[in-house]
């Protein structure tokens, strides 16, 4: 049950790729293809900039301040990361469309609320990570690897992406 509450949840989650807000209708697959490639080249561009951003950055970790360096970029992450989902997750949770017919089912509050918070988990998770793939491939190139580091380095944007779930759904 959970797994089809899923799929729907993230079907309405990239709505946007599929469907023209406007008229309601499907696009076609060149127009799908396009929207996807626009919003790639947006969210690259994005990603670069933040890649610039990182690299300005690299002096803090020469001088030992390396954690200093991530909790910067993380704070930029999870701002990007709240500020993106927070409107996703108003229109999600708490003006969701279909609660009545759900609610008239037979399925558990429990996975519904589920899915939908997990329709708002990935949102900020796209979101946050324009920040943090650049931030930790800047942090590989210009650190000295270690085996801790190097695994607390990869789990910081999904534990992040916790707090921007929690802040999402508070503001």
């Amino acid at each position: 049950m959970i797994r089809a509450l899923l799929k729907k949840q993230m079907m309405e989650v990239f709505a946007w790729i599929y469907q023209d807000k406007k008229s309601g209708k499907n696009r076609s697959k060149s127009g799908i293809f396009m929207y996807t490639a626009l919003y790639l080249f947006v969210f690259g561009f994005l990603g670069i900039i933040f890649y610039m951003l990182a690299d300005s950055l690299v002096p803090l970790m020469e001088i030992g301040f390396g954690w200093l360096f991530m909790a910067l970029m993380s704070l930029i992450g999870v701002a990007l990361g709240v500020f993106g989902s927070v409107f996703n997750t108003f229109s999600t949770l708490y003006q969701a469309k279909d609660n009545e017919l759900l609610l008239a089912m037979p399925v558990p509050t429990t996975a519904i609320l589920i899915a939908r918070l997990a329709g708002v988990y990935v949102m900020g998770l796209m979101y946050e990570l324009i920040v943090m793939i650049p931030t930790v491939i800047v942090y590989f190139m210009h650190s000295e690897f270690g085996f801790l580091g190097g695994i607390f380095t990869i789990l910081i944007p999904f534990i992040l992406s916790v707090l921007v779930l929690a802040l999402s759904c508070i503001l």
